[in-house]
């Protein structure tokens, strides 16, 4: 049984929005007080925008350790079967005002590894360019599904 790992990342959109748990109402009072946006004028983005934010996660994302725990983790009858299994974590996260990123976290339920390398992941991201209200830099949620693909032929 061979196993092929594929790392497929995708930016959350109005679509997948709406189908994702989030915070109630349109704006949430943050640990510090500070207002904290769900929607925006101007959404926060990773330097370099979609494409740099991509190879980011494609290029640091530790898939031998995690895949490998993820796979243990799996029920026999499903590693007996050939096709594709799919897990994807759903990461939420805030983008303060100067760009750094705080309350990261899965909102959804997926092997220990994988939410730990996800969360690790988006923490060691660069400072982002913050989201901007009326023309002022402001904190905003933002989701960033991860999906890890085995192929098991």
């Amino acid at each position: 049984m061979k196993i092929i790992l594929l790392l497929l990342f995708f930016l959350v959109s109005d679509n997948l929005s709406a189908q994702i748990p989030s915070p109630p109402g349109a704006m949430q009072q943050g640990k510090d007080n500070s207002v904290i946006f769900e929607q925006v004028e101007k959404e926060a983005e990773f330097p370099g925008g979609i494409k740099a934010w991509i190879s980011y996660l494609e290029n640091n994302f530790k898939v031998d350790s995690v895949s490998e725990i993820v796979w243990k983790k799996l029920p026999a009858k499903v590693k007996r079967q050939s096709g594709t299994i799919k897990i994807t974590a759903i990461v939420q996260f805030i983008v303060c005002k100067d760009g750094s990123l705080c309350e990261i976290k899965t909102i959804n339920d997926v092997p220990d590894a994988f939410k730990a390398e996800a969360e690790r992941l988006v923490a060691e991201s660069r400072i982002w360019e913050p989201a901007e209200q009326n023309g002022r830099k402001v904190k905003a949620y933002r989701k960033q599904p991860i999906t890890l693909q085995i192929d098991v032929e």
